[in-house]
């Protein structure tokens, strides 16, 4: 029989051995608490959870919703409405049909954009999941937001691409059916224009030189868009400001009201495509001159800055309008009555092409200035590819 001492004994290392278990479970949990911690802060998604009816609240957001949308946790919980209120205006709608379908699905993937702290919004991709409890009613609904505001741009990239291929691709099919055909009607007009031009009258060899001018617009239009959807290649050569501005000039019938000032200088040296670079200043010349239809002063200078060479086109022409500033530079715009607005589009991309950047300043009456920004140490990757997209 069992002395009383002997059941203590066993009583006293039960609970010994309990609160071990204890201590070594608490230890367990904390080190799982952590680990969860640690997961839910590092982790590029953002774990939330809300209430399924009314305005959505939310109930829970993980700690690294701070690090993602610069927003501290307590502020989604303070304010019932702070989810939907930051949402973008134009989905709004959108999201909150993609929350009726969870309630008949059960889960729901949707992507909206969402207003960061800094003021901008963030492309996320919101996935949830309906909770339900026991007798099948709506209890919670589980989700997680992650930044898709990069993939977004890719996307948006290729798109591009893609887009630009196929239009280079008609273009080529447009530019070989079409250049044919203008090509023969631009030597029967000469042919026309050389052998009965003695016995026709003023009226008549102006439609000829009328035909004459506009092949050549045609076929300005057929190059520009060849020009702008084709992949460009560089071929580059050292130059200076002054060989470049020189070489655009020639290629451009000034009139006599407007007075040209030279003023860029033969240094620094810097390696450029020259061809594509002249172009560049052909159409920046050639606009400044359309600008100033009554005449006016177009002045050309440059100067070293910041391991850069810029090179500034001034003219005192009409200025360009406040409303179209911000798409000059867009392709198929123009504020021009005649031309298909991709004159500027191709400048900004082979200055780009070159790692530079083209800049303008413009008062309406007072005139506009291009500024040309070229680095003089080059993007040796791409000069080694001898291409850019």
């Amino acid at each position: 029989m069992n002395s009383p001492s002997s059941w203590a004994s066993r009583s006293k290392n039960h609970r010994t051995a309990s609160n071990i278990a204890g201590r070594k479970r608490i230890e367990e949990l904390r080190g799982l608490k952590e680990r969860l911690e640690y997961l839910l802060t590092w982790s590029p998604v953002i774990i939330y959870t809300c209430e399924p009816y009314d305005d959505y609240v939310v109930t829970f957001v993980s700690e690294n919703v701070l690090s993602q949308l610069g927003y501290e946790p307590r502020e989604f919980l303070e304010d019932p409405r702070f989810w939907l209120n930051h949402i973008h205006p134009e989905e709004v709608t959108c999201v909150l049909t993609g929350l009726c379908r969870l309630f008949e699905k059960g889960h729901y993937t949707h992507e909206y954009r969402f207003l960061h702290k800094n003021g901008t919004y963030r492309w996320v991709r919101d996935e949830m999941r309906l909770a339900r409890d026991d007798t099948g009613r709506p209890s919670e609904i589980i989700g997680y937001w992650v930044d898709i505001t990069e993939q977004k741009r890719m996307e948006e990239t290729l798109l591009k691409t893609e887009r630009l291929a196929a239009v280079g691709e008609m273009t080529a099919m447009l530019a070989h059916d079409l250049r044919n055909p203008l090509t023969g009607i631009a030597g029967a007009a000469y042919y026309l224009k050389k052998k009965l031009a003695p016995g026709l009258d003023r009226e008549s060899i102006d439609m000829l030189d009328l035909i004459e001018r506009a092949i050549e617009y045609a076929s300005k239009i057929m190059n520009d868009s060849l020009e702008y959807s084709r992949e460009i290649r560089f071929e580059l050569a050292e130059t200076d400001p002054r060989s470049i501005t020189e070489k655009a000039l020639a290629f451009v019938k000034v009139p006599r009201n407007v007075r040209v000032s030279n003023l860029t200088n033969t240094q620094p040296r810097i390696a450029v495509d020259v061809t594509k670079m002249t172009r560049v200043f052909v159409n920046l010349i050639r606009n400044a001159v359309d600008a100033m239809p009554q005449g006016g002063d177009l002045t050309l200078a440059s100067q070293e800055t910041d391991g850069n060479v810029q090179i500034t086109l001034t003219d005192t022409g009409t200025g360009i309008p406040n409303d179209a500033m911000e798409r000059i530079w867009t392709p198929i715009y123009t504020t021009k009555a005649k031309g298909m607005g991709l004159g500027l589009s191709i400048v900004k991309r082979l200055v780009e092409a070159h790692n530079g950047t083209i800049t303008v300043k413009s008062k309406i009456g007072e005139g506009s200035a291009f500024t040309v920004r070229l680095p003089l140490e080059r993007d040796r990757s791409k000069e080694e590819q001898g291409l850019t997209s």
